[in-house]
Order: structure tokens, then C-alpha cells, then sequence
């Protein structure tokens, strides 16, 4: 899953180099267009980031899950 949220990422930083720099806008539309482009964009690496960060989360459950199946069973073979 960290793998497929790289690639969007990457994904994301490639589309940003097809905008205009600044330098080369010649209105105000054109500069409110860059500013809705880049806050897309940051709005889409901040919902990445949080599900990585859930993802993060629920796999760190699910591990102490297994260990407390591994001590349960480990207690059961000793009793």
C-alpha cells in the first residue's frame, strides 16, 4: 500500500511540471489557476498522507495482534 501511495506521489509531482512558471503568466486568472493547480495538489498529498498514516495504524494493531495470539498459544504449550 506504501508502494501504490509513492507512485500517486510521484504521479502528483509530475503533473506539477506542465505548469507555467511564474514568470511566464501574463494575467491574474492565469496566477489563480497556478494557485488552485498547487493547493490540489497539496490537498491530495496531505489525504495521502493520511491514509498512509491509518494504514500505519491498523498494521501496527494487527501486529500486536499476532503477538498476543503467539504469547497465548506459547502460554497454552507450556501449561
Amino acid at each position: 500500500m506504501e508502494l501504490e501511495l509513492s507512485s500517486i506521489l510521484g504521479q502528483l509531482k509530475s503533473t506539477s511540471d506542465g505548469i507555467v512558471p511564474l514568470g511566464d503568466t501574463s494575467s491574474f486568472d492565469d496566477l489563480q489557476k497556478l494557485s488552485d493547480a498547487l493547493e490540489f495538489q497539496e490537498n491530495e498529498i496531505m489525504n495521502a498522507q493520511d491514509i498512509l498514516w491509518s494504514l500505519q495504524a491498523k498494521l501496527a494493531v494487527v501486529e500486536g495482534l499476532l503477538m498476543l495470539i503467539v504469547l497465548c498459544n506459547f502460554f497454552v504449550l507450556l501449561a
